[in-house]
């Protein structure tokens, strides 16, 4: 924290395919003829489909809105979705035979797609971009570096919140949605450096980045109450 206030110290960013910043000068053109070329920040500019990365965001914002309770009982958690003649299932299968009833607080384990889905359906579009906006979604991360963010509308609200539809994210706010879960369940501010060294040689300290304008929060008993689901089923089962 700086004042109070959570921060995402960025310790590495990887982004490939990579170039030589030596040869920047002489390869320039070469570089910046792919599309995307290297010059492209994978961490803070390429957007990719999330998929079940939603999963502990939604079932947090839900919870702490009062729509789920982590206790609720599923029907039927572990049916297939099919999108685009792709058959998304639980990342863990049902074992034969068993008959057990299965809660939200499971599927943070199991990474079934089928609840997520139809929550998603059930809230509808509204609800759903507030809480992709309550975790700075749809706002770039205050980085002094190039960053993307997507603008498009929702068009399907359940297959939105299995990470799908025109859902994207960079990887740099996916991770900083996540560490609002793994802090007290603010949004944190991201900072790429502590220092910078000026031309008198001395360090001048570098401020963190400010979270995404007008994102809210979940409790910090909900964020515990979140990262607390993935040992759920290991100690149900044992």
């Amino acid at each position: 924290e700086i004042g109070g206030e959570p921060v995402a110290e960025i310790r590495a960013m990887v982004s490939q395919p990579a170039y030589d910043p030596n040869l920047i000068d002489t390869e320039f053109e070469q570089l910046a003829a792919g599309q995307p070329g290297p010059l492209v920040n994978r961490a803070t500019q390429a957007q990719y489909q999330p998929g079940l990365v939603t999963q502990p965001l939604i079932t947090a914002a839900a919870l702490d809105s009062g729509l789920i309770s982590l206790d609720a009982t599923l029907e039927e958690p572990f049916l297939p979705v099919t999108i685009d003649g792709q058959v998304l299932r639980c990342a863990q299968p049902r074992v034969e035979g068993d008959a057990s009833l299965y809660t939200w607080a499971e599927m943070a384990k199991l990474r079934c797609p089928a609840p997520l889905q139809a929550l998603g359906n059930e809230i509808g579009t509204p609800t759903l971009e507030d809480i992709f906006r309550r975790f700075g979604l749809d706002q770039a991360p205050d980085l002094p570096l190039p960053a993307a963010v997507n603008g498009a509308p929702i068009r399907n609200p359940g297959l939105a919140a299995i990470g799908q539809d025109t859902l994207t994210l960079t990887p740099l706010q996916a991770a900083l949605a996540i560490g609002a879960l793994a802090g007290d369940g603010h949004l944190p501010g991201p900072r790429l450096v502590e220092s910078l060294a000026g031309a008198d040689g001395r360090w001048e300290p570098q401020p963190a980045g400010q979270p995404p304008v007008g994102t809210a929060s979940v409790s910090p008993e909900v964020a515990a109450a979140v990262r607390n689901c993935s040992s759920t089923l290991s100690r149900r089962r044992a």
